[in-house]
């Protein structure tokens, strides 16, 4: 390479000729000489060290903008005009900024005063004890909208400004939650509708007759009773379900073909003494009987012997059967009849 100078004058080793290809081994030749003053067209190289290309170049450090002027960025893309005030540091864009990953997709940064429109789905992931979204809504349009590709939608989910839900049809000013006439479908399947009731449904077929009562009054021992009577006894009432069949098969014993429908109450308090009665008549004054030890009994109103009356009257036949008098005479009893056992009855 040429170097030129002044008479007189001595040329740094590290001064070139402006325009001059520089190669890597002059570089490297006078890279470590010390820097002089440029000279005429003359460079310092040392000077160009901290200098970048205009196409191409690699920053493996911080850049730092200043305003140009007080009317212009740090670093203006494709806005035009400058804006009237600047700080050190601002970037104006003209629109969105976009940009390329490292796969060579092209994206877009969204801003925060104009409307964004995002071609796919956009995911909000975080770990905080408050809310992951919050919708702030200060105006009077509603907070939230969801809505089909049909415009206008007439079934849209809506949240108002006030957090009033809606499910196709518009928020209610007193409920917390209005839905449409399509009504509500649970996990089961079950839906419950939240339209109009609908109109009354035919008359469906009638139903099998009911097995009647039939009251029987108080039980009768000696009486066949059939399934559906009803009696009552000893202050209780049952029922029969299941056909026994002959008399004498009293409820409380027979608990598989009587059941029992109420049970007699409890024994009520001892009530107060009632007023005394009326004197009865006088029965006259009758001697006493006679006092020589002897049992007596009263006979056509006289007193006479009681071993006098047993002679007379004999004693009842030894059969092992009971006997009773009656009209002078030893008259046997039974105890077992249709009536029951231990009963006495005299025919």
């Amino acid at each position: 390479m040429g170097i030129s100078a002044s008479v007189g004058t001595q040329i740094p080793t590290n001064v070139v000729e402006v325009g001059t290809e520089i190669t890597q081994p002059s570089l490297d030749a006078i890279s470590s000489a010390p820097s002089a003053t440029s000279v005429n067209r003359f460079v310092v190289l040392n000077d160009l060290t901290a200098k970048a290309n205009l196409s191409g170049a690699s920053f493996t450090g911080k850049i730092n903008l200043a305003p140009i002027t007080l009317s212009s960025a740090s670093l203006n893309l494709g806005i035009g005009t400058s804006p009237t005030s600047t700080l050190a540091g601002d970037i104006w864009i003209a629109t969105n900024l976009n940009y390329k990953d490292n796969v060579g997709v092209a994206k877009v940064v969204a801003n925060t005063n104009t409307a964004n429109y995002f071609a796919n789905n956009q995911i909000i992931s975080c770990s905080t004890t408050v809310a992951a979204l919050r919708v702030t809504q200060l105006g009077t349009g509603n907070a939230i909208e969801v809505e089909d590709n049909t415009s206008p939608d007439a079934t849209k989910f809506v949240v108002d400004q006030f957090g009033k839900v809606g499910i196709g049809v518009a928020p209610d000013t007193y409920a917390c939650l209005a839905v449409d006439n399509n009504g509500i479908k649970f996990s089961d399947g079950t839906v419950q509708s939240t339209a109009s009731q609908g109109i009354q449904g035919p008359t469906g077929p009638a139903g099998a007759n009911a097995t009647a009562w039939v009251y029987k009054g108080a039980y009768d021992n000696g009486y066949t009773y059939s399934v559906g009577d009803f009696v009552t006894l000893d202050g209780s009432s049952y029922v029969m379900y299941n056909y026994i069949g002959g008399g004498g098969y009293a409820p409380p014993s027979y608990t598989g073909s009587w059941q029992l429908v109420a049970n007699i109450g409890n024994t009520g308090p001892q009530g107060g003494t009632g007023p005394q009665g009326n004197d009865g008549n006088d029965g006259g004054t009758y001697p006493d009987a006679g006092g020589d030890g002897q049992a007596y009994v009263r006979q056509n109103n006289n007193w006479v012997t009681l071993s006098s009356q047993v002679s007379s009257i004999g004693e009842a036949p030894q059969d092992g059967s009971h006997y009773v008098r009656k009209d002078g005479g030893w008259i046997q009893c039974y105890i077992n009849n249709q009536f029951g056992n231990n009963v006495l009855c005299v025919p």
